[in-house]
């Protein structure tokens, strides 16, 4: 049995299977396939996240605001997501302690290539019309030439 999904579903699986269930599951990417563009059995990711800071901060303001955001991307706030089954861009060790299913993801991450999410990299006006695509593209409504059309349309209109 497949199940498609992203990593952030391996959290809901440490809860929610067995421990004899977690021994059978695996996390892979697709295989290749005719006129394929881009990287053998590739995915897309994104390790941690983006931050941006108001320009009319205070000095104080500004201090703590750069505080949080080392303590979330630096080793610490990484390590405690890490645990979690979160994809650190901060570069740990595996943590002895981790549930088999985020060993398993941590694994995957470290031997697949990886793509950009598209989320991580266009605005969201052009990410919402883009998901109602493919979701029309998948009912037959549009062709993944329109869908492809309309989504770089957007992008060059608004600018990302």
């Amino acid at each position: 049995m497949y199940f498609i999904d992203g990593s952030w579903t391996v959290n809901n699986m440490v809860g929610e299977l067995t421990a004899e269930q977690k021994t059978y599951m695996s996390l892979e990417s697709f295989p290749d396939i005719p006129r394929q563009i881009g990287n053998s059995l590739s995915t897309s990711a994104t390790a941690g996240q983006g931050f941006g800071m108001n320009a009319k901060l205070t000095d104080r303001e500004s201090q703590a605001a750069w505080k949080w955001i080392w303590f979330y991307s630096g080793p610490e706030g990484s390590a405690i997501r890490q645990r979690f089954g979160r994809l650190p861009a901060y570069n740990l060790d595996e943590p002895k302690d981790a549930d088999p299913m985020i060993k398993k993801l941590i694994a995957y991450a470290a031997k697949v290539p990886m793509g950009y999410v598209m989320d991580s990299v266009l605005a969201a006006e052009p990410i919402g019309t883009f998901n109602i695509n493919l979701q029309n593209m998948m009912f037959g409504t549009k062709t993944p030439k329109q869908v492809g059309q309309e989504l770089e349309a957007m992008v060059t209109a608004i600018g990302r």
